[in-house]
């Protein structure tokens, strides 16, 4: 889908970017307790993402920094896929 929009509003001027997110410390994932903690170890990075780097992530994408880059989806999974 993200490919898909990202074809047909681009001509537009509209980027289409997609975050596939590893596991993340939000509100509903706290009642996870150490769970939470076990999956993220199975990551290269052995972490959870924190909110705070995922927005960081988001913001680069929707600013003008990445103007060029539309139609990706980008993990932001502590390398959980670099690890398959």
């Amino acid at each position: 889908m993200t490919r898909s929009w990202a074809a047909e509003f681009g001509p537009a001027g509209v980027r289409v970017n997609a975050v596939a997110l590893g596991p993340s410390r939000t509100e509903i994932t706290r009642s996870m307790g150490a769970l939470l903690d076990t999956l993220a170890a199975a990551s290269p990075l052995g972490r959870a993402n924190e909110p705070d780097e995922v927005a960081r992530v988001i913001a680069y994408l929707a600013g003008e920094d990445a103007r060029q880059i539309t139609g990706a989806v980008l993990a932001v999974d502590a390398g959980r896929v670099a690890a398959l």
